[in-house]
């Protein structure tokens, strides 16, 4: 028979079961004191413990850990409390101790030795004794000890103080530690507990770990060396086990509420406010739903910068939650659009109430970089069950009933009704969709293939957007661009079509077509964003595209229009590379002191010409001048809207080589058009092959 293991209990002791009376005979070996001198031999340099938190609710550093020398860990033998290993490597929180290791200056002092406050519970002074020994002869920690002799006196010291660890005798004279665990729930629930049982009370151990506890040891086995093992892992354990809850919280917090101004985001709404409707049919009750839009966010945004505007919507977010009332919920559902919810209505009377509240705060003036700013809001109301009885629903008639109030003079309230009126509804729902297929990436990108002719082959391609509707089919450009400027969706489309279109010619280049150019249309709203050139920059940055692979057209209106601004864009994206292109120049004003001042790359002769020249000799008096003009400029000239072979004879004899148009190819999309770049017979080929073989008459 083996020598006796240490028990924690002295000779002499009461006891009350075989397995204690076995143990009564073997007498406590008390650890022998470590001189200084050997405990700093066996210490590695420049060790430190990492202090645990005295705040259960906050562990005192991330990543902190009590856990055991490397060297112990290879030698000590699996035990059963490694099944509730943490998930994160122990290399990963070595790695953080090292960096809060102090410089080489050898052993702490006792004093300076982290502090780990623990309850005791046990009804026996014997074991109590030895367990504090055992503790106070760890040369890493200083543990302090309250000890409790009965569950009453343990549940007492848990109300009044706080514990980082709970050492847990489950045989108690009244009551044991499982009642303990069962009572104290919600203060163990943050406290890790280490429960200590005999032989023959493992079921009852495994009991009290399905309760919460970290770990339990068996008394009959285990050494005072197991002792700080197992208080130690624990609290390191617990530690890990907050920090993963805090992760997971925060993980969560972001995926539900704005980064910006910390609202509820749409994810959130969407399902709270299904929660709010099942509550509010269950108590016949009414839920309304008050859609805000800014009127006049996009001034401030485009004249002083995104970061005014930013500013400017966290104030707009304050004030709605100092101005609505405790139990309505406030969401920020994207750009200057936000989302009031009211619960269990009882009173018809209530939303719009608070429609003219928000209003008025919305109308007091915004201090913002030095300056006051004025806004309105316009609000649309819907209320469930009688606008809707969905997410979905609701928030699309209150955003109808928004328009419905934008329409008669904005700066005010609109509830939805049914038969609103059909042209409001009609566009309201354009813009609905239209902002539903920008954030689900359901608009999409034709290409128009630009070629020079003379020289035989493709020399670019003109992106346009189209928009597939799911209940009305294609939509025309003309149609939901104006509503889309209108509703302030044209920045961020318009952000959207260069970098599709970047990616798409990126595409071209991985499969041997490079030197193609992408032209995209750039509208006046756009132009006069004052960190539009900054997006540009960023696209092609992401992209890993040369800026000279971009050429944004712009129109010779928008450039009369809003002069300033655009012009400041235009010299920051010529400065980067980006090409410019004069579209529709000869259809407004033609100021030609505007294309001798306005650098550009390309003069898009415009359709209205092109179709002419074949039937009106004084059509080709002003293209062949214009071909000139751009020539002796340095532009180069493009024609659009060549769609016979007569049209291009025209414009060859006119000195014009570079064209788009029907004849050679109409937009198509970029799957389609990729295939057609390595073939030799493109449908563009018989074109190309007609110019070499028929020089055009000369005029």
């Amino acid at each position: 028979m083996g020598p006796a293991r240490p028990c924690w209990r002295a000779a002499g002791t009461r006891r009350t079961s075989c397995a204690k009376q076995a143990a009564r005979s073997r007498p406590w070996r008390r650890p022998s004191p470590t001189p200084a001198a050997s405990r700093a031999e066996r210490r590695p340099p420049s060790r430190r413990v990492i202090p645990i938190a005295r705040s259960l609710a906050r562990p005192a550093l991330p990543g902190a850990t009590l856990g055991p020398w490397p060297q112990e860990r290879a030698q000590r033998p699996p035990t059963r409390s490694s099944a509730l290993k943490c998930a994160t490597p122990r290399a990963e929180l070595r790695g953080r101790m090292r960096e809060l290791e102090p410089e080489a200056g050898g052993a702490l002092r006792r004093d300076e030795l982290p502090t780990i406050r623990v309850l005791l519970v046990e009804d026996d002074s014997e074991a109590a004794s030895a367990i504090r020994t055992a503790l106070d002869a760890h040369d890493a920690a200083r543990f302090e000890v309250s000890e409790a002799h009965d569950a009453e006196s343990a549940l007492v010291l848990l109300r009044d103080r706080t514990y980082d660890l709970a050492l847990l005798d489950l045989s108690l004279p009244e009551g044991d530690g499982v009642e303990i665990l069962m009572r104290a729930r919600e203060v163990l629930r943050t406290l890790p507990v280490v429960v200590m049982a005999d032989r023959d009370d493992e079921a009852l151990a495994l009991e009290a770990l399905r309760f919460g506890a970290q770990d339990y040891l068996c008394k009959e086995a285990a050494a005072p060396a197991e002792i700080v093992r197992s208080a130690r892992h624990a609290v390191e354990r617990h530690c890990l086990r907050v920090q993963l809850t805090e992760a997971r919280r925060r993980e969560h917090h972001l995926a539900t509420h704005d980064v910006l101004t910390g609202l509820p985001n749409r994810h959130w709404l969407d399902e709270y406010l299904r929660r709010m409707l099942a509550s509010a049919s269950r108590r016949g009750t009414q839920v309304a739903v008050l859609f805000l839009d800014l009127d006049g966010f996009k001034r401030v945004n485009d004249t002083l910068g995104h970061g005014a505007g930013d500013m400017l919507l966290k104030e707009v977010a304050n004030r709605l939650s100092a101005t609505c009332r405790r139990s309505d919920a406030i969401t920020r559902l994207g750009g200057d659009e936000f989302i009031l919810m009211l619960n269990d209505l009882v009173d018809s009377h209530i939303p719009a109430k608070v429609a003219e509240k928000v209003l008025r705060a919305i109308e007091q003036p915004f201090r913002i970089e030095g300056t006051d700013q004025w806004l309105t809001g316009s609000i649309g109301i819907a209320l469930a069950p009688n606008d809707g009885e969905t997410p979905e629903d609701l928030i699309r008639c209150a955003d109808i009933a928004m328009y419905q109030a934008k329409t008669e003079g904005r700066n005010r309230y609109f509830f939805h009704r049914q038969g609103l009126n059909d042209a409001v509804a009609h566009r309201a729902n354009l813009v609905i969709g239209l902002r539903e297929a920008l954030q689900q990436d359901h608009l999409l990108l034709h290409y128009q293939p630009q070629f020079d002719v003379q020289a035989g082959g493709m020399i670019g391609a003109e992106a346009l957007i189209r928009w597939h509707h799911p209940e009305r089919g294609l939509v025309s450009p003309g149609e939901f661009i104006p509503i889309a400027e209108e509703a302030g969706l044209i920045g961020p489309i318009g952000l959207w079509v260069i970098r599709r279109a970047l990616q798409e010619r990126r595409r071209w280049e991985s499969e041997g077509h490079s030197g193609l150019r992408i032209s995209v249309n750039v509208s006046g709203q756009q132009l006069s964003m004052v960190s539009f050139s900054d997006e540009v920059a960023r696209i092609l940055r992401d992209e890993n595209v040369a800026p000279g692979s971009l050429e944004i057209e712009i129109t010779e209106s928008t450039v009369l229009s809003k002069g300033e601004a655009i012009q400041r864009n235009l010299s920051a994206l010529r400065e980067q590379g980006v090409g410019v292109a004069l579209d529709d120049f000869g259809t407004g004003y033609s100021s030609l002191t505007l294309l001798q001042n306005l650098k550009v790359d390309t003069l898009k002769i415009d359709r209205s010409f092109t179709s002419r020249l074949v039937d009106d000799p004084r059509t080709r008096v002003i293209v062949s001048n214009l071909v000139r003009m751009a020539t002796g400029l340095g532009i180069v000239p493009i024609a659009e809207g060549v769609e016979t072979l007569e049209d291009l004879d025209q414009v060859l004899s006119l000195g014009c080589p570079q064209v788009q148009g029907f004849l050679l190819s109409r937009p198509i999309p970029g799957d389609e058009l990729l295939p057609l770049l390595g073939q030799e017979q493109a449908p563009w080929t018989e074109v190309i092959d007609h110019v070499r073989d028929h020089k055009p008459s000369a005029e």
